[in-house]
């Protein structure tokens, strides 16, 4: 389908331009050149290095038939593998709007490439001198990104946005241990009445000077901590000194909470049933009214809140927490009755939208409510980011932000092997041993290059927002049969195939019907999604009232759009893809619905 819009770009739009391969590799010849003067520069290196020692590789070795023959039988094997990989899924092209992946930028990219060469491991200084360099300045830039202090914040980055939610929650236990552990203490000595809610959410000021005050050593609270002794003789000094049934702890997740929350809460000893969910309203955010609820009901049966997850860019539907009213409630309980509680901003998707909030056209897009979520992330105790995806970064590359060392204490380990030096050293802090420094390079020289703001990143970010209002007029005008959920916070988008006064199961049937043809067809990638009425019911209703659904199902199958590609409204490729999509959808529906 030929485009039918206007050949004329912008000088913002052709620079943006320089920063990727292009769907056709249009940048492949410079992108090769700088290639080539990596691997020179790095061959050189080595070669005068240490030039004295010799060769160990000579010319008659290279001339060997058996050598020779190796090096043709791995060439052979290596074209084979590059044959192969032509069969995977083409996640550089617009046509792509399937998961949270997209073209990778070329900073991002050469970054990665020459740090590959290096393979330094950022667990130390030993083995990563300019690694870790790299690592610091980079988490620098993020956090001056989600508005955290350059040189305050804290992190560090992890293999992804998992990894990096476990980390939150790691240091959120460690925080609330200690002031268990005091509280339990001095329960236990007759030096305090508070209840055990009060006590473990008492705070650092607080339990610095309860520390000095009774003169405290750290191991004389050892036996009264969760983490530091076994958790059953800890238990049993709670219920004495408090006289009452410790049940645990618990995580206030909202109902679209990542899945990487269950794996978090198996592996700290939690248990599952820690999570307790907060109501998601009828766009699927969080409600701060029943975030609120559940605080209480946490007081009331005396079970110390580790931490509350708010998110910032959810799977399903790119949703945005209203995360300012989320922080007004627990700031709130800090200022007046003294209640510190721990919130974790899960923005692995969402974070680098960020880049775009002091742009007029993304101001106009984004709602004022989502404008103010992203405006207070940096309120937060700590921040998940997955550069792998709107950083387009390579996999795999996540982020834990704190915002500042006080948020950043975990438990102490030691290795013979490693700096033992009285600064502190970053893989003290890490739950990944050896890391590798590629992600840090690569989010390192997007910033330099690109920038993270609203004339880099920020630009490509608003084109995808741009797609995300276009490609859903056209659904609108040209697919009445088309229903676009009531939720788009970001560049997601996810709709049904439904047609006024049908159940809602038929609506099910259809659309999973749909997405089978679409993932048949080589044309167009798309994903799916299932929302559950346990999770998501205000939002399924109010969206089946709008289509004249009648609902006769527990879930709602929808297929979903991830608009990423910075080419998706390209005014000068002979595709219309946006327009080419609506198209490809117009003829799979007719087909099935015969």
């Amino acid at each position: 389908m030929k485009s039918s819009r206007k050949v004329k770009c912008s000088h913002e739009d052709i620079a943006l331009k320089s920063f990727f391969i292009g769907p056709q590799s249009e940048n492949a010849e410079w992108t090769q050149r700088e290639i080539n003067r990596i691997l020179k520069k790095y061959f050189s290196w080595r070669r005068h290095l240490f030039h004295k020692d010799g060769r160990v590789i000579s010319a008659h070795d290279q001339q060997d038939k058996l050598f020779k023959k190796r090096q043709a039988d791995l060439a052979q094997k290596l074209h084979r593998l590059s044959d192969r990989f032509e069969g995977e899924t083409p996640k550089h092209t617009p046509r792509y709007v399937a998961h949270m992946v997209s073209e990778v930028s070329l900073p991002a990219l050469l970054g990665h490439f020459l740090t590959l060469l290096h393979n330094p491991n950022n667990i130390g200084k030993e083995v990563a001198k300019v690694g870790l360099e790299m690592e610091a300045e980079a988490i620098d830039d993020l956090a001056t990104l989600v508005g955290y202090k350059k040189g305050v914040a804290q992190g560090h980055f992890t293999s992804g946005g998992t990894v990096a939610n476990i980390e939150g929650l790691w240091r959120a236990r460690f925080r609330f241990d200690h002031w268990l552990s005091l509280g339990s203490y001095l329960r236990n000595y007759n030096k305090s009445r508070e209840s055990l809610f009060e006590l473990a959410h008492m705070g650092w000021d607080q339990f610095k000077k309860t520390i000095q005050k009774h003169q405290i050593a750290d191991e004389a609270l050892k036996s009264y901590s969760l983490v530091a002794s076994q958790p059953w003789v800890a238990f049993r000094h709670l219920e004495a000194g408090f006289g009452h049934q410790f049940n645990g702890a618990v995580i206030l997740v909202p109902g679209h909470k990542h899945y990487s929350w269950m794996k978090a809460v198996s592996l700290l000893g939690f248990g599952e049933e820690a999570f307790w969910s907060v109501e998601l309203d009828r766009f699927g955010h969080m409600k701060p009214s029943d975030l609120s609820l559940k605080i209480d009901r946490a007081r009331k049966a005396n079970r110390p809140v580790a931490m509350v997850v708010s998110v910032a860019g959810t799977t399903e539907l790119g949703d945005v927490d209203s995360v300012h009213e989320i922080q007004n409630t627990l700031d709130d309980l800090k200022k007046n009755q003294g209640i510190h509680i721990w919130n974790h901003i899960d923005a692995a998707y969402g974070g680098f939208f960020c880049s775009t909030l002091k742009d007029p056209v993304s101001q106009k897009i984004l709602s004022e409510r989502t404008l103010q979520a992203f405006q207070a992330l940096h309120r937060a105790e700590s921040i998940t980011l997955d550069p792998h995806k709107l950083g387009y970064v390579p996999y795999s590359c996540g982020a834990i932000l704190v915002k500042d060392e006080s948020c950043n204490g975990v438990s102490q380990f030691a290795a013979a092997y490693l700096d033992q030096t009285k600064e502190r050293q970053i893989w003290t802090t890490t739950l990944e041993g050896s890391r590798p420094a590629m992600g840090a390079t690569a989010v390192w020289l997007s910033s330099q290059s690109l920038g993270f703001n609203e004339k880099g990143l920020g630009v490509i970010l608003r084109k995808c927002l741009e797609a995300r209002v276009a490609l859903t007029q056209l659904i609108l005008e040209q697919l009445p049969e088309v229903k676009i959920i009531d939720a788009q916070d970001t560049n997601i988008f996810c709709f049904s195939v439904a047609r006024s006064g049908q159940k809602s199961s038929v609506a099910n049937k259809l659309t999973e019907k749909l997405f089978d043809r679409i993932v048949k067809s080589p044309e167009f990638s798309v994903s799916r999604t299932i929302l559950h009425v346990n999770q998501y019911g205000e939002l399924i209703r109010h969206n089946a009232a709008n289509w004249s659904l009648e609902l006769d199902s527990d879930r709602l199958f929808l297929i979903r759009i991830v608009l990423m590609n910075p080419f998706s409204t390209s005014k000068v490729s002979k595709f219309d893809y946006l327009q080419g999509f609506v198209t490809f959808l117009k003829r799979e529906i007719k087909r099935i619905a015969k």
